[in-house]
Order: structure tokens, then sequence, then C-alpha cells
């Protein structure tokens, strides 16, 4: 590449970079959700590629040439450990079952599924070649590499498009079971490889599933051993050294270095460096962020985001360019010059078994749990399941940056380049029409599965509220309306998920008595001053819990618009009046707060916030915002909403009649 054709390159890719930055920064400012934008992304990189295309013809065409390594091994580390570091572990944790069932088990499932489906469609001659009167027949190798790189997803699409403030349960298991998802795929498909020289004999029989099973177990052992081990080092390293805390950008440094060896040193030996990377990251969080400085702390969040907004921006948009590799010759063009084959039977007829695998996979696994455990305990509602299905089949550039370590037996045979070309223009493919037309679809999907279990809960929320309101006064009504409470076996229940497990219990007692004083500074003395800070990140990143203090939310941090809705006398005859009492001996009541909020990862969201206030401020007037004004940070609230309460009063007198 001469310097005037790098510089073409460059600046192309930057202006690209910096139009898809400031494009989604604008489409959700307005709210517009027709494309994602790593659609967006995807869309970009086709228009730079055609542009390349014209100009240099052939002459660039190693550009279109995906490189599976450099994603691998720098860009991919970045984004899971950025993910791992500033995943929400409380979340995480409290929906462990529903993440590991869909995200661990279900990948199994889909891939053996997807596995048997795609032998069928091979041994019976149906992977027929565009342009050519031909079939190809693929290996086993080949069959179930493929199948194991297209098990992998990318649920980016739906987590903006679920308000995590009002359905935490669905936003963490989509987000959980994605990050879990790519870790399976990704150690499947290494599994695979490491039994390559026996699979490309052509045998798979029981004693060689046996062994993949072993490699799967001893991977995802190992290398959540290994993750584990460098965040705890990391993390009594700068409990030791003090001196590390006296810059942030050594802080940084050192945590990217550990975050990144746990990585390297996986690879070595043959494991998943993703888990581990993965896993290194969320110890780091919970145990080395209380040992940074407080600029340390803030810093490295967001460099970590950062970074890995800009390598998903670049990966989006390089696949894009990607897309005109089949313009040109062959992957190995010096040797076969003929032009890319693809198969576009292969590709519908994958995209229909991924649709199936998914479904299917979910369905067993849905069916058992609730089996075994009883419906009643299964907190995810039919629509909840709709949504987790449908954001599961998007494949992302994981899946395409897999495929392309996929590289023939033998590369003066035809046969054998032809037919991994085809596997790579189908996965490519797939990528890109997930990604743009079902990642378009995303909100309208989701927005129709809400809407209708709104439709089917409401009604139940509030007869449940009012029955108990006979017995336990007003205070469970208001309960029932402002958290959106769904009884067991049918939806989400706040009080019940925040139940902890016997595990769970004891883990956190040996965790507070033990792990934390060795591994975070002077723990003992500092143990309330921690238990604040995670109150108010807690409060930062639930901003729907009741708040008090004028310092919780800040105009800067959170609001665009409010909304203030008193609730008073709402429900018929019954009292609203809050039954607790301030300091002061006045009697309060509950307000709510309807906000919007803006997030660069979680979308447009509304936020309900709800308040004590005085018995003398519940005057629903234009000057009721100016009466609490002082209890909210100092933001400016809207007038009363009086056609939801009177639609509020409407429905409960509806209900008790």
């Amino acid at each position: 590449m001469s310097e005037s054709e790098f510089g073409l390159v460059s600046i192309t890719v930057l202006l690209i970079l910096f139009i898809y930055g400031i494009a989604g920064a604008f489409f959700e400012h307005k709210h517009f959700h027709l494309i994602h934008e790593t659609g967006l992304g995807i869309i970009l990189g086709i228009i730079a590629g055609g542009l390349f295309f014209a100009i240099y013809s052939d002459e660039l065409y190693y550009l279109y040439q995906f490189n599976g390594s450099f994603f691998f091994y720098i860009l991919l580390p970045i984004i899971i450990f950025s993910g791992g570091y500033n995943l929400n572990k409380r979340l995480f944790f409290q929906n462990f079952f529903y993440i590991n069932l869909f995200g661990l088990i279900g990948t199994v499932v889909s891939f053996i599924i997807i596995f048997s489906l795609t032998y069928l469609i091979n041994e019976n001659g149906l992977i027929h070649v565009w342009g050519e009167n031909d079939t190809a027949t693929l290996g086993t190798k080949e069959i179930m590499i493929f199948s194991a790189t297209i098990c992998a997803t990318d649920s980016v699409a739906a987590l903006t498009m679920i308000k995590a403030d009002k359905y935490p349960k669905l936003f963490s298991v989509v987000f959980g079971e994605g990050m879990v998802n790519d870790a399976v795929a990704i150690i499947i498909f290494v599994s695979i490889e490491l039994l390559s020289e026996k699979l490309s004999e052509g045998h798979f029989d029981f004693m060689l599933s046996l062994e993949l099973v072993w490699l799967l177990v001893k991977e995802f052992l190992f290398s959540i051993m290994i993750g584990i081990f460098f965040g705890l080092f990391t993390s009594w390293l700068f409990k030791q050294f003090r001196f590390l805390t006296q810059s942030c950008i050594l802080e940084i440094s050192i945590i990217l270095y550990m975050g990144y060896a746990s990585f390297t040193l996986c690879e070595i030996f043959e494991l998943s460096g993703v888990l581990s990377v993965l896993i290194s990251g969320v110890i780091m969080a919970h145990y080395n962020f209380y040992n940074l400085s407080p600029i340390g702390k803030i810093s490295s969040q967001i460099t970590f985001q950062t970074l890995s907004q800009i390598c998903e921006a670049f990966i989006y948009i390089y696949l894009g360019i990607s897309l005109w590799i089949v313009s040109g010759d062959g992957i190995y063009g010096e040797k076969h010059p003929q032009k890319v084959r693809t198969s576009w039977t292969f590709v519908f007829l994958e995209l229909g078994i991924c649709f199936f695998a998914r479904g299917a996979g979910m369905f067993i696994l849905t069916m058992l749990s609730q089996l075994f455990m009883g419906r009643d305990k299964f907190k995810l509602t039919f629509w909840e399941l709709n949504i987790v299905w449908f954001a599961g089949l998007i494949r992302g550039s994981i899946a395409f940056a897999l495929i392309q370590k996929l590289k023939p037996n033998d590369v003066d045979n035809k046969e054998d380049v032809q037919n991994v070309e085809i596997i790579q223009t189908t996965v490519l493919f797939m990528v890109i029409i997930t990604t743009i037309i079902l990642g378009g679809l995303m909100p309208g999907y989701i927005a129709i599965n809400l809407k209708w279990k709104e439709y089917y809960e409401s009604r139940r929320r509030v007869t449940d509220g009012i029955n108990k309101s006979d017995n336990e006064g007003g205070e469970q009504i208001r309960f029932t309306l402002l958290s959106g409470k769904i009884q067991g076996g049918k939806g989400e229940d706040r009080k019940e998920t925040k139940k902890k497990t016997k595990f769970q219990i004891w883990f956190a007692r040996f965790d507070e008595s033990f792990i934390k004083p060795f591994f975070i500074h002077d723990y003992a003395l500092r143990k309330e001053e921690i238990k604040q800070q995670k109150k108010k990140y807690k409060k930062s990143i639930s901003p729907s819990q009741p708040s008090h203090s004028g310092n919780q939310l800040k105009g800067s941090e959170v609001g665009i618009r409010q909304k203030s809705i008193a609730i008073g006398n709402v429900i018929g005859g019954h009292g609203m009046e809050n039954q607790s009492f301030r300091k002061s001996g006045e009697p309060s009541m509950k307000v709510a707060f309807r906000t919007t909020l803006n997030s660069k990862y979680m979308g447009n969201q509304e936020v309900t916030l709800v308040l004590d206030v005085e018995q003398g401020d519940e005057n629903y007037s234009d000057d009721f915002s100016s009466s609490i004004q002082s209890n909210i940070s100092g933001q400016e609230l809207g007038i009363d909403d009086r056609k939801v309460i009177q639609e509020a009063d409407e429905n409960a007198e509806e209900d008790r009649k």
C-alpha cells in the first residue's frame, strides 16, 4: 500500500467513525430506532468499501479481508474486559440461573440442533453454489466449526430498547446471556479446533464426543481459575503497594496489563482467553475498584467504556467493508483466481435453522425448568421470553471473526478452498442480514411484546393491590402501582428478586469476613465508607428507587424532561396517606415523578422516582413543583398529570366493582 492509498483509507475510516458516533447520538436524541447504530456502522462500511472499489478496483482487495487475528487478540479482549469491569454484578447474580440457563446450556443445545440440521442439509445436497450448476459438500469438521460460529449472538440492539429501571430482570437476562453466550461459543469453537485432526478424518463417534465434552469442561474451569487469579493478584498488588495509586494513568495501565495477561496466558495453554479476561474484569471491579484513588475509580470506568465503544465501532464498520470481498477473486486468488463462491440457498436455510434452534432450545429449557422448579418460581413471562428469543437471533462481529480462523486443509485443493469461501460468505451475509433487518425490527417487536405484557398484567397488579389493601392498608396499593408488582410464575416480583439463596448468604458473609479484608486496603476501617459508595452506585444505576437526598440525582447526570404525578386519594375511597412519619412528626405522603433518562448504552428510559413529601405540600396545582422542588436535587418539575390520576382512579373503581 502506497502512502497515498494509506492516507485515503485512513481518513475515510476516521471520517466514518466520526459519522458513526455523531449519527448514533443524533438517533438516540431523536428517539429514532428504525436502524440500530451497529447496523448503521455496517452500512457506512459498505459505502466505504464501495468507494475503495470504485477508485482502486482490485488493487486494495486485501483490505476487504477481515483480519480475524487482529480482532481476537487486540479488539475483543478490550470489549470483553470492559463488559466485565462495568458489569452490574447485583442484577447479574440475582438472575444467575436464567443467564446460565439460556447463555450456557442454551448455547450448547443450539449448537447440537444447528449441527444436526446442517449435517442433514449437507447430506441431501442442498448447498447449491450461486451462479454455478453445482453443489458443495462440507466435511464434518467444517460443519461443526460453522455450527459453533453461528451460535454466537449479538444482543446489543435489544439492550438499547429495554428500560433497565422498569424491567431489571429482563435487561439483566438479555445482557448476561449475551456475554455468557459469546464465551461459550468461543470455547466450543476452540475445542473443535483442538480436535480438528481427528475430525478431518471424518470420524465422529461416541468417544470423540466425550473428548469434546472433556475439552469444554477443562477450558471452562481452568479459564475461570486463571481469570480469578489475575483479578485477585491485581487487587492484592494495589493493596500492598499504595504508591501505585498516586497516578490514575498508572492505575489504568496496570489494570489493562493484568487483564490482557490473563487473556494471553489462556491462549498459550489453548484455553478460553475471552472467559478469563471477563472473569478478571469482574473480580477487579469487585475488589480492586476500592483500592484505587477517587480519580482512578472514575477514570478507569470511563476509559474502558470509551475503548470498548471505539473497538466495537471499528469492528462493525470493517465488517461492512468486508462485504466487498465477493466482488473480487477468491481468498486464495493467486492459486484459484475465480470469484468467491457463495450459496444463497445455504444462507437462507441457515437463517431458518437459527430461528428454529433458538426457539426450540428456549422452549425445551423453559419447560424443563418449570417442570423441576415449579411454574410459580419461574419469573419470566411468555412475552419476556419472546424478547429474549428475538434478541438472540442477531449474529454479530464475533461470529464473523470466528469463521475467519477457518482455513482449508489443503490450499492447493480447489474443493477445500471453495468450501471455506462458502462458509465464510454465508456467515458474513447472516451477520449483515440479521444486524440490519432484525436490528431494525427490534424496537417494534420489543414494544409490542411489552405492551401485551403490560395489558395482561396491569389489571392483576391493581387487583392484587386492592385485595391486600383490605388487610394491610393503602400502602400495598401504592407499592403495586409504583413498582409494577407481578405475581410468581407469571412475571417479575421486585421484592422476590432481592431474596438471596443460602449459598449467596454464606458467600457474602465469607467474603466480608475473609476475602475483602485480605484484598482491599484498610477494609476494616473503611467498611462503612465502602458500603456508602456501593449504595450511591446502586442508586445511580437504579434511579427508580426512592430518593430523599438532594445529591442522588443531579440535573447534569440524569434529567432532560420530567413530569410529576402526585399520588393522593386516587384509588376510589382508599386513602393514600403514607403510614410512616418523618422525624419531625409530620405525616407524609408518596409522590411519584416520571423522568426520561438518556443513556448511551441503555437508550431512552422512563424512570419513576418516589419521594416522601410533607402532608402540607400535596397541592395539585401548577405551583406544586416549586413547593417540593428542594426535595429533588433542584430539578424543575412539571405540573400534575391529572389524566394519569383519573385513569388510575377509573381502573381501580372498575376492578372493585
